[in-house]
């Protein structure tokens, strides 16, 4: 009979150990919540803010607007000046390429290439015949060989006016 009882206050004492051991983990839990939570509602609206105030410029995309504006068939005599500065090209595809998995490139009508990079699905929706407004860097400007990378393909909408 006193084996038993020592063995009773022994699964006693091991089952008090579990459940104070479950509530020291449920209570560290809380804490930790609890202070997620507070460094949450501090962090989260201050990113916020920073998104939509900027850091003072305002909220610019593609590296601002472009220098000029320019129809496809005018590049080859009007941008020399505008080597390695942002432009806009409206011009017609000739010729798509995505062979390249880390070069994709459409080719505009008067000798116009547009290295759009990796980015495949916008090269591969333009079709030959299609006029497209290109957002780049003019690369070089050479009689037949022109370069604008990287390049971009923009919103048609967007005001166009050209040089």
């Amino acid at each position: 009979m006193q084996n038993e009882i020592v063995e009773l206050r022994n699964q006693v004492r091991t089952l008090k150990r579990i459940v104070y051991g479950f509530g020291c983990v449920l209570i560290a839990r809380v804490v930790v919540i609890t202070k997620l939570r507070g460094v949450l509602q501090v962090t989260l609206p201050l990113i916020a803010a920073v998104l939509l105030v900027g850091c003072g410029k305002g909220y610019e995309l593609d590296y601002g607007q472009p220098a000029a504006q320019f129809l496809a068939k005018d590049l080859p005599l009007k941008a020399k000046t505008y080597v390695g500065e942002k432009i806009t090209v409206k011009g017609t595809v000739t010729r798509v390429d995505i062979s390249d998995p880390n070069s994709s490139r459409i080719y505009l009508k008067d000798g116009i290439e547009c290295n759009l990079g990796r980015f495949k699905a916008m090269a591969t929706s333009c079709k030959i015949g299609d006029t497209v407004f290109v957002d780049g860097f003019l690369k070089h400007c050479d009689d037949g060989n022109i370069l604008i990378e990287p390049a971009l393909l923009r919103d048609p909408t967007a005001k166009f006016v050209a040089h």
